[in-house]
């Protein structure tokens, strides 16, 4: 499409009656979430040609409004973009996401959709769908692992879960000033360990991806977020030091039970072994791995088979 037509599309959105009141100009910017679909962002600049406006047309319901002057309000697609991010989001979180936070989460979908055209990332296609599946996953175990993402110190739970005590050390290492070092193996569109970092900027993270091309997506994406003391790790997560992670995350990778091991030698003893698995994963992860203490067990929300279970090395 056309920078013209883009802007006719977007004008046509606009009730006639609304263009009689009042002068508008349309600033088109990359690719936001409208209402059902994926459009571009327009940025309308509404400037009053009396009193006061009244917004009576349903094709801008949903749009944040924001004052742009005295005598002008400015319609951004971003505001509503966010507000939908935060609502499907909700039902993963103990608490709401900071604006940088959304707005990071909202880049890196229109940069997943861009890449997975091309390479496939993620068998998940509509955004919405990607929110909750990808994002509400990932960080519902976030905040499981840092309940106080400032500190980026890890929390441990009593083994029936339903107490949270503060871990003094991981791995030998005093996080009361530090930062744990996050691991995600087989780290594929970066799911959870950049939503991780996301949640909690403070971490160490690094990302292990033997595939060359999903690599280079995730070094495109870090990039992309402006992301610190973030590395994505080219290889095999077999090459990299033994315990060299004080929290080692797993999620949705091949021949799960060869990973398994694989992701417990990264571990230091008293690290955190985070794994988003099916139900059915549970038993063979404990079978496998008798020398971690279970310590949290749990549905993940808006989900009956999938499961964050978590142990610590000991």
């Amino acid at each position: 499409m056309s920078l013209q037509e883009a802007h006719s599309a977007a004008e046509e959105q606009v009730s006639s009656n609304l263009k009689a009141e009042i002068g508008i100009s349309f600033h088109l910017q990359g690719h936001l979430r409208n209402k059902d679909r994926w459009q571009p962002k327009r940025e309308v600049e509404i400037t009053r040609s009396g009193p006061t406006i009244e917004n009576s047309d349903s094709s801008l319901a949903g749009y944040g409004l924001l004052e742009g002057g005295r005598d002008s309000i400015v319609l951004d697609d971003r505001a509503m973009e966010q507000a939908s991010i935060a609502k499907l989001l909700r039902p993963f979180l103990r608490s709401e996401l900071s604006l940088k936070q959304l707005e990071s989460i909202s880049t890196y979908i229109n940069i997943l959709l861009r890449w997975n055209a091309r390479i496939n990332l993620t068998s998940v296609r509509r955004p919405e769908q990607i929110v909750q599946r990808h994002f509400g996953e990932s960080i519902f175990a976030a905040q499981h692992i840092f309940p106080d993402p400032s500190s980026a110190s890890p929390l441990r739970a009593k083994a029936s879960g339903t107490a949270a005590l503060p871990m003094a050390s991981v791995g030998g290492q005093d996080f009361s000033s530090g930062a744990a070092a996050v691991v995600d193996v087989g780290s594929g569109a970066g799911f959870p360990g950049i939503p991780i970092k996301i949640w909690a900027p403070a971490v160490h993270l690094n990302l292990i991806e033997s595939n060359h091309k999903k690599a280079t997506f995730l070094k495109e994406l870090v990039r992309a977020l402006g992301l610190t003391a973030a590395a994505v790790l080219q290889g095999r997560a077999e090459d990299f030091p033994a315990e060299s992670a004080d929290v080692v995350t797993v999620r949705a990778v091949e021949q799960f039970e060869s990973i398994l091991p694989t992701a417990a030698r990264l571990t230091t003893r008293g690290a955190i072994l985070v794994l988003l698995i099916g139900a059915g994963q549970i038993e063979t992860a404990k079978f496998i791995l008798k020398n971690f203490d279970w310590l949290r067990q749990l549905t993940v929300p808006l989900s009956d088979n999938r499961v964050l279970l978590m142990g610590k090395k000991e």
